[in-house]
Protein backbone atom coordinates (compact mmCIF):
# COMPACT_ATOMS: atom_id res chain seq x y z
CA UNK A 1 0.00 0.00 0.00
CA UNK A 2 1.47 3.30 -1.09
CA UNK A 3 0.99 6.31 1.16
CA UNK A 4 0.50 9.65 -0.53
CA UNK A 5 3.01 11.80 1.35
CA UNK A 6 1.72 15.12 0.01
CA UNK A 7 -1.80 14.31 1.16
CA UNK A 8 -0.52 13.28 4.59
CA UNK A 9 1.54 16.46 4.89
CA UNK A 10 -1.45 18.54 3.81
CA UNK A 11 -3.69 16.92 6.46
CA UNK A 12 -1.02 17.49 9.11
CA UNK A 13 -0.70 21.13 8.10
CA UNK A 14 -4.49 21.56 8.20
CA UNK A 15 -4.56 20.05 11.68
CA UNK A 16 -1.84 22.42 12.88
CA UNK A 17 -3.59 25.40 11.27
CA UNK A 18 -6.87 24.50 12.99
CA UNK A 19 -5.14 24.11 16.36
CA UNK A 20 -3.55 27.55 15.97
CA UNK A 21 -6.85 29.12 14.98
CA UNK A 22 -8.60 27.52 17.96
CA UNK A 23 -5.93 28.93 20.26
CA UNK A 24 -6.22 32.34 18.62
CA UNK A 25 -9.99 32.28 18.97
CA UNK A 26 -9.69 31.37 22.64
CA UNK A 27 -7.30 34.25 23.19
CA UNK A 28 -9.64 36.75 21.57
CA UNK A 29 -12.50 35.42 23.68
CA UNK A 30 -10.50 35.68 26.90
CA UNK A 31 -9.72 39.32 26.09
CA UNK A 32 -13.39 40.15 25.57
CA UNK A 33 -13.39 39.99 21.78
CA UNK A 34 -16.10 37.35 21.28
CA UNK A 35 -17.11 38.57 17.81
CA UNK A 36 -13.52 38.37 16.59
CA UNK A 37 -13.25 34.91 18.18
CA UNK A 38 -16.32 33.83 16.20
CA UNK A 39 -14.78 35.18 12.99
CA UNK A 40 -11.60 33.20 13.64
CA UNK A 41 -13.63 30.03 14.21
CA UNK A 42 -15.51 30.62 10.97
CA UNK A 43 -12.15 30.91 9.22
CA UNK A 44 -11.09 27.63 10.84
CA UNK A 45 -14.23 26.01 9.43
CA UNK A 46 -13.04 26.89 5.93
CA UNK A 47 -9.99 24.74 6.60
CA UNK A 48 -11.74 21.93 8.44
CA UNK A 49 -15.49 22.21 7.92
CA UNK A 50 -16.61 19.47 10.29
CA UNK A 51 -14.05 19.59 13.07
CA UNK A 52 -15.99 18.88 16.30
CA UNK A 53 -13.75 21.12 18.43
CA UNK A 54 -14.41 24.09 16.15
CA UNK A 55 -18.12 23.39 16.05
CA UNK A 56 -18.43 23.01 19.82
CA UNK A 57 -16.61 26.25 20.53
CA UNK A 58 -18.53 28.07 17.81
CA UNK A 59 -21.88 26.91 19.21
CA UNK A 60 -21.03 28.20 22.68
CA UNK A 61 -19.76 31.58 21.47
CA UNK A 62 -22.69 32.10 19.13
CA UNK A 63 -25.17 31.39 21.91
CA UNK A 64 -23.35 33.77 24.25
CA UNK A 65 -23.65 36.48 21.58
CA UNK A 66 -27.39 35.85 21.25
CA UNK A 67 -27.13 34.20 17.83
CA UNK A 68 -29.40 31.37 18.89
CA UNK A 69 -30.45 30.14 15.45
CA UNK A 70 -26.87 29.94 14.25
CA UNK A 71 -25.81 28.16 17.46
CA UNK A 72 -28.62 25.63 16.98
CA UNK A 73 -27.53 25.08 13.39
CA UNK A 74 -23.97 24.37 14.50
CA UNK A 75 -25.22 21.86 17.08
CA UNK A 76 -27.32 20.17 14.40
CA UNK A 77 -24.19 19.85 12.27
CA UNK A 78 -22.46 18.16 15.21
CA UNK A 79 -25.35 15.73 15.54
CA UNK A 80 -25.28 14.94 11.82
CA UNK A 81 -21.59 14.12 12.12
CA UNK A 82 -22.47 11.72 14.92
CA UNK A 83 -19.64 13.31 16.88
CA UNK A 84 -19.46 12.81 20.59
CA UNK A 85 -21.24 15.84 21.99
CA UNK A 86 -20.12 16.99 25.44
CA UNK A 87 -22.69 17.50 28.17
CA UNK A 88 -22.09 21.27 28.06
CA UNK A 89 -23.25 21.37 24.45
CA UNK A 90 -26.25 19.15 25.21
CA UNK A 91 -27.27 21.55 28.00
CA UNK A 92 -26.81 24.48 25.63
CA UNK A 93 -29.05 22.76 23.11
CA UNK A 94 -31.76 22.35 25.75
CA UNK A 95 -31.51 26.02 26.78
CA UNK A 96 -31.67 27.16 23.15
CA UNK A 97 -34.78 25.08 22.52
CA UNK A 98 -36.44 26.51 25.64
CA UNK A 99 -35.59 30.07 24.57
CA UNK A 100 -37.07 29.45 21.14
CA UNK A 101 -40.27 28.10 22.68
CA UNK A 102 -40.52 31.16 24.96
CA UNK A 103 -39.95 33.53 22.04
CA UNK A 104 -42.64 31.90 19.93
CA UNK A 105 -45.17 31.48 22.74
Amino acid sequence: MKIDRSSLQERTQHSEDVALLLALSSSYYLFGQAKVAISVLELARLISRNDPAILQMLAVLLSEQGELDRASGVIQTLEQLEAEIPEEIRQLQIRLAAMRRNDSG
